[in-house]
């Protein structure tokens, strides 16, 4: 089985190694849309969606040792402090 992801372009992320590991063919760049991201529910839209760098990704489900080690690990209470604030800021 295949996942297909968009993500950002941010070789400095934490999970951007994990990312390149489970990478089957070169990443796609999104064209850059002003209405590429829009928040549900309502007419609002990422700003700057140029500076997210987003890409599709296609990843393999069969996932490495390194990755499995990684998905298995528990998340920060800050990294989920911080996605969960951010969650709230898009769906508004």
């Amino acid at each position: 089985m295949h996942i297909t992801l968009v993500a950002p372009l941010w070789p400095q992320a934490d999970w951007f190694p994990l990312l390149l590991d489970l990478l089957m063919d070169s990443p796609r760049v999104l064209p850059m849309w002003r209405s590429l991201l829009r928040q549900p529910h309502r007419p609002l839209f990422h700003g700057s969606p140029e500076k997210l760098h987003l890409h599709v990704w296609r990843l393999s489900s069969i996932f490495s040792r390194k990755a499995a080690k990684f998905m298995s690990q528990p998340v920060r209470q800050s990294s989920t402090s911080v996605y969960q604030a951010k969650w709230r800021f898009f769906y508004g």
